[in-house]
């Protein structure tokens, strides 16, 4: 087995525990030993638990962030579903990191930089796709005033990250179901601002075609 492969067998095996069990229940030993590694070979490539949680964090931003490129091209109200689902599909697949983030960004400095600098970009970058909706007339006056224009990219950021953490904690056990009602959350905040064309595109949006895509893409 070469170096990549050791390394990302260990990481799966990580992500499997810290999701089940919760970060902090985990030790090092318990990974190696899930992993098949000795205690020497795992610290050889993580020095501490720490660094599995940075390389874990590091690997999702990497998911989230190959697909920018292209959703920068893409200003469609079928895509930001496409957007969303994908967001919270992930998110599910790396949900400890979700669930504990106040506590590991605290004990983690160079997690918490990480969080700050992706958080402001990706903030940023919903705000330019938001106006690029408005630009091409799907919405209006959602970007009149700049605070309140803030505080709705915020609102967004805030539901896609933590919707599934809420679903946890309510107890849903149907988790494509949770997606969907996710959106339509998405959505209500958005209806104020539709124009009639981007009432037109919301309604041939196939949300569970997009689903299947989105469940399909996330499998290893």
């Amino acid at each position: 087995m070469d170096l990549r492969k050791i390394e990302n067998n260990i990481l799966d095996h990580a992500l499997t525990m810290f999701n089940e069990l919760g970060w902090s229940k985990v030790s090092t030993n318990r990974i190696s030993a899930a992993a098949g590694v000795s205690k020497g070979h795992l610290h050889y490539y993580f020095p501490n638990k720490g660094e599995i949680i940075v390389a874990l964090y590091m690997r999702m931003d990497s998911e989230i962030r190959q697909w920018w490129r292209h959703d920068r091209q893409n200003f469609t109200m079928e895509h930001m579903a496409r957007m969303f689902i994908r967001q919270v599909v992930v998110i599910e697949k790396y949900k400890f990191l979700y669930r504990d983030i106040a506590n590991i960004v605290r004990d983690n400095e160079i997690l918490k930089i990480r969080f700050t600098e992706a958080r402001s970009r990706r903030m940023k970058e919903t705000g330019d796709f938001v106006r690029e909706l408005v630009n091409i007339g799907l919405l209006q006056n959602v970007d009149k005033d700049p605070v309140q224009f803030d505080y709705f990219i915020i609102a967004t950021w805030v539901l896609s990250d933590y919707w599934m953490t809420h679903v946890d904690a309510s107890g849903s056990p149907a988790r494509e179901e949770a997606y969907l009602e996710g959106y339509h959350v998405l959505i209500n905040q958005f209806m104020p601002y539709l124009t009639e064309s981007g009432m037109h595109a919301l309604a041939a949006v196939d949300l569970h075609q997009i689903l299947r895509e989105q469940i399909e893409n996330s499998q290893p």
